[in-house]
Formats: structure tokens, sequence, C-alpha cells
């Protein structure tokens, strides 16, 4: 599917969550337009979970005045994908999801290009933009939110991997660890190094503090909380010593948490990282994210990355 260079077009981007789908007009400059959220457990009950994306869809440019200007449509999905971005093979928290033919099947539906790659791709690629990082080298993001997202871009295009399922970090295994992740494995370090098991941690331990609230209120004097920061630390300190990376991005509901220890967090990091480099020149940024991240980073990817090719 060829995409041509057209800056006065729109993309449809659309991120989708384990409970929120956003949606937003993105045009190539980035500015965005008409954003509108649906809740995920309103979409995917007894249903087609296409069908009923396909008609979320269809009602979203319907109601646009500017439907004329729609060029294609490209979604960022919480899931591991087939190497041609045509099917969903696995989204452990959206499970209607697996082993759907979503590409095809909305291309077919809306007669329109539609264009699929892994949610954390486009938060990257978005990020990678607002922070104007050259597309050359390594740069890695971790999004850390109800599960370890991860991404890696090599020269400016992401690393898909045989497959297509490359960059899975969440799911490497950790010695002694018997947990049994939402993939099916046993020991994967998403486990115990997620928003998910912190919300296990506060119903245990502090079932009367928001769980925005746990590193405000408790991290000081909590051994639990810093173990948490401690095993969060091990893939990122991992992927590091793996790809010597250029730049390292650091995302998600986590780290935007009130009073989030980033200092002990690095230290952390540091302390597993190979001596002396890459340790030694570690360049850790910060997310630019905000809730429509995803959506304009799903839309600049097609503006900026497919019409190149």
């Amino acid at each position: 599917m060829e995409v041509m260079h057209l800056p006065d077009k729109i993309v449809i981007g659309v991120d989708i969550g384990g409970t929120k789908v956003r949606i937003g007009a993105v045009r190539a400059n980035g500015s965005l337009a008409a954003e509108k959220v649906v809740f995920t457990e309103k979409l995917f009950g007894s249903q087609r979970a296409e069908i009923v994306i396909g008609d979320v869809l269809r009602q979203y440019m319907d109601e646009l005045d500017f439907s004329e200007d729609i060029f294609c449509i490209s979604i960022g999905i919480p899931a591991t994908l087939s190497k041609d971005r045509r099917t969903i093979l696995s989204a452990p928290n959206i499970p209607s999801l697996d082993n759907v033919p979503l590409g095809s099947f909305l291309e077919e539906y809306l007669h329109i290009p539609v264009y699929m790659e892994k949610d954390v791709n486009y938060l990257l690629f978005h990020d990678m933009q607002a922070k104007k990082i050259p597309g050359v080298g390594i740069t890695i993001g971790c999004y850390l939110g109800t599960g370890f997202g991860n991404a890696i871009f090599i020269n400016g295009r992401p690393l898909r991997g045989k497959h297509g399922a490359a960059c899975e970090l969440g799911h490497i295994p950790i010695a002694g660890n018997q947990q049994i992740c939402c993939c099916g494995n046993r020991g994967c370090i998403e486990t115990i190094a997620s928003g998910r098991y912190l919300s296990d941690i506060q119903r245990a331990y502090f079932p009367d503090t928001p769980i925005n609230m746990l590193f405000e209120k408790h991290y000081q004097t909590s051994g639990c909380l810093k173990e948490f920061i401690g095993n969060l630390a091990l893939p990122l300190a991992t992927e590091i010593n793996i790809f010597d990376p250029d730049i390292v991005i650091i995302g998600g509901g986590l780290p935007a948490m009130k009073s989030f220890p980033r200092k002990d967090f690095e230290k952390a990091v540091r302390e597993h990282t190979r001596k002396p480099y890459p340790m030694e020149d570690l360049h850790f940024l910060y997310s630019a994210e905000d809730d429509f991240s995803g959506v304009r980073g799903a839309g600049l990817y097609v503006h900026k990355i497919l019409e190149n090719n």
C-alpha cells in the first residue's frame, strides 16, 4: 500500500488501550482535532470486536465536517501483531481481539487504507518527534503502565523481529518468580513490575490510599514499594546492556504518578547496567506524552515515516 505525501490530508489516529479507546484527526504538522474517548469495556462484549471498532470509526468519521480530507486510519494496539501488521496475534488485556485480522477487515468494512502498529511504537515515535531526537542510532522507550511496554527504534525505524513480535520486554523470565502472567507464561517480569502489580500492592498493604498517591504517602517508609522500584529497573537495565542505546525514554502512567522516585529508579537501573559502558554514558529522558500522545504518534507515523517508503 503506497502512501503519497499529502500534508494537507488527515490521518485518523486511534489508540486502543486496556480501558479507553482514543481517536483524533491528525494533520502532518501534528495538530490534533475532534478528539474522542470511548471506554473499552463498552466496545468489546458479545459482538465481534472488529465490527464494533468499525462501527465506532464509521460513526466518528461521519460526524466530521472535514471527512473529505481523511486519507487513512492508523491504529495503535497493545498487542503483538503479525509482521505485515494486518492481524492481531495476542492482546492479553483485550482477549476478544486475539487472532483478529483487524487491518484487512477494516479496509473492506470502511473502504479506506488502514495501518496498524504496536501502541508503544507510536508512543516512542511521538516522543522522538516532540524531543527532536535524530532518526539515527538506537532509541529505547519503556512505557510503564498497566503492563511493561517497550519499543526500540534503530535508525528511525521500529525493531519488529522475525515474526513482528519483538520488544516484549515485560515477558522476560525472572528466576524464582512463579506468578502466571496474563500472556500465559509463568515468571514474566511484568507480573512483579507493572501497574497491575502495583494495584495488587495497593489492595494488600494500602487499601485506604488511592493508587496515584502511593509514592507520595508511603514510598519513604515502605519496603515493598522500594522493592517494586527495583523490579521496574531490571528489564530496562537488561535491555540497555544488550543494545547500548543512544537515548532511553521513560513514560507511562507510573512515572507520571505524584512523587514517583525518578532518582531511585535511575540509580537502580545504573546499578544493574554494565560498567564502564553503557552505564557511564546513559541518557534518560521522560516522555512528553499526554492522553492523546498515542493518537498523535499514530498520525505522525503515517505522515512522516510511511510516506518516505
